[in-house]
This record gives structure tokens, C-alpha cells and sequence, in this order.
């Protein structure tokens, strides 16, 4: 088989399953399997793994914030992203010095940083590392600066950030802002931990985590490229969906959240490979209302 037909095998394929199902539904689930619950946290994991910048200056990746109790899940999500997604996993003792970077340091967490681009970044218990605010070029711009020979070099760093810790109380309000999502982890009660435990038995058990793991990879491969846009007759509609949003609650926005719900409309069209709508914009705001 040729590659033309190989790609419109896929095409066939991925066209068959978003003409059947939401795609965001069907292929959260495949999006660590062995996590029972968390539905939201999992549909939000999808979005940002499709999510990519489509031009510079506006940024279109999607970044999350877990925060819970140790042992209730965050970090799982934040390892299966490194084995199933080639994530750069950080901890505290990864980043002994700071992020900010120095030549003459020994600075684990710069040099990670520097190979980042169009990568997902994992930062496990963010409140014990130094300098957090680094991250906000990164996340924002998509820029890591390093300090070398006296000078100050940039490097891309276009990177997807997950941050999870016990407590958010100490991150400033700007690196707040800058989550998309933000997810609050319990301990799972009696019969959730009956069904983690089945998820858990049947990760161990099956063969068909393997074929999953392969239909979820080719899927974000398929969409993940994609530009969607936004034409004039939507334009005009998705401007209606914020006044209607806003004379309904009865107060504004700020810019920060407007752009957030934009992301996440562009990343949720994605999923269909077409163009964004008015409903996508819907979904976003629902989307964040119940995060």
C-alpha cells in the first residue's frame, strides 16, 4: 500500500468514528486508561494534546492545572502523558538551581526546557520549585531565555504545560492565569475505588490497551496539524454567543478568559477537522463554567 492510500485509509477511519460519535466523548476514554472517573480532566487532556499554535503571537496551546492530595490521581495523568506522549516529566529535584538558567549552573530544568518545543511539559509539585514565574514566557510566548557568556539567548519553546501540586496557594495570580483548566483531585470514595481498581485489573490484563494507545496516537496525529478558521458569517455568530453569555450572567469577562474559551472552541473543531463555529464556542464556555 502506498502512502496515498494510507492516508486515505485513515482519512476513511477517523472520518467513520467523528461521523458517529463526539469526538471528544469517544476518545477521552482511550486517554489513561488505567484513571477511573475524571471525565472532565480527561476531556480537558485531549483538547490540550491536539492544541498547537497556528500563528505567532497568539497562542493557541492549552495548559492545566492539578491540584489534590497526594495519591489521588494527578501524578498518574502526568506519567502517562511521559510513557504515552514522550512528555518531559520535572520534579523538584530536577530543577535544583531554578528556571531561569545559566551556563555556568548545573540546571537540569533550563536544558529541558530548551528542547520543549511543540512538546508537553510535566511540572510535579510545582509549589517546591524556584523561580515558577520563568514559566510564564514559556506558556504564554512560548520562549525560554538562557543566560550564556554574558548574553541572553531565546529559544523556542512552544510547549503544552501541565502543573500539579498539593496546593495552588502560592502560585502568583498571573501564572493562575494562565491555566486553562484547573482540576481539584479527592480521595476516591468506596466505589471509586472499586472501579479503579477494575480499570486497573484490566490495564494489567488486556491486550487491548496497546490497540487503544495506537487508535488514540494516530487520531491526534490525524487532527493535530490541522488549522481551523473562522469565517465571517461565524465570526459575526460567535460575537452574538459572548453578548448573550454576558447579558445572561450579568456581568463581564476579562480578555484572559475571552482568549481562554477561544482555545478551547479552536482545539474542540479540531477534534472534528473542520472549521470553528458558534456551538464550539457553546462548548468552551461550558466547558469552563464546570471545570
Amino acid at each position: 500500500m502506498n502512502l496515498d492510500m494510507l492516508n486515505k485509509e485513515v482519512e476513511k477511519y477517523y472520518r467513520g468514528i467523528i461521523d458517529e460519535h463526539d469526538p471528544l466523548e469517544y476518545f477521552s476514554k482511550l486517554i489513561a486508561p488505567e484513571i477511573a472517573k475524571c471525565d472532565n480532566v480527561k476531556k480537558a487532556m485531549l483538547l490540550m494534546l491536539v492544541s498547537k499554535d497556528q500563528k505567532d503571537g497568539i497562542r493557541h496551546r492549552i495548559h492545566i492545572g492539578l491540584v489534590g492530595k497526594p495519591g489521588t490521581g494527578k501524578t498518574l495523568f502526568m506519567e502517562w502523558l511521559e510513557r504515552d506522549f514522550n512528555a518531559i516529566y520535572l520534579t523538584q529535584d530536577t530543577t535544583t538551581s531554578s528556571l531561569k538558567g545559566d551556563a555556568r549552573k548545573l540546571d537540569y530544568g533550563i536544558q529541558l526546557l530548551k528542547t520543549a518545543d511543540d512538546r508537553i511539559i510535566c511540572f510535579d509539585e510545582i509549589e517546591l520549585m524556584k523561580d515558577r514565574e520563568t514559566l510564564r514566557d514559556v506558556m504564554e510566548k512560548g520562549i525560554v531565555t538562557y543566560a550564556k557568556g554574558g548574553r541572553l539567548e531565546k529559544y523556542k519553546a512552544r510547549a503544552r504545560v501541565i502543573v500539579g501540586s498539593n496546593s495552588f496557594k502560592n502560585l502568583s495570580p498571573a501564572l493562575m492565569d494562565r491555566l486553562d483548566f484547573i482540576f481539584e483531585f479527592d480521595e476516591p470514595d468506596k466505589d471509586e475505588a472499586k472501579e479503579i481498581a477494575r480499570k486497573i485489573v484490566s490495564m494489567y490484563s488486556s491486550e487491548d490497551y496497546e490497540d487503544q494507545k495506537m487508535i488514540l496516537r494516530g487520531y491526534i496525529e490525524w487532527v493535530r496539524n490541522f488549522k481551523p478558521k473562522i469565517t465571517q458569517e461565524e465570526k459575526e455568530r460567535i460575537n452574538d454567543v459572548f453578548e448573550e453569555y454576558f447579558d445572561y450572567i450579568g456581568k463581564g469577562k476579562t480578555g484572559r478568559w475571552i482568549a481562554k474559551v477561544m482555545r478551547i472552541a479552536t482545539a474542540y473543531a479540531k477534534l472534528y477537522k473542520r472549521d470553528v463555529k458558534a456551538e464550539d464556542v457553546k462548548v468552551a464556555i461550558k466547558m469552563l463554567n464546570s471545570d
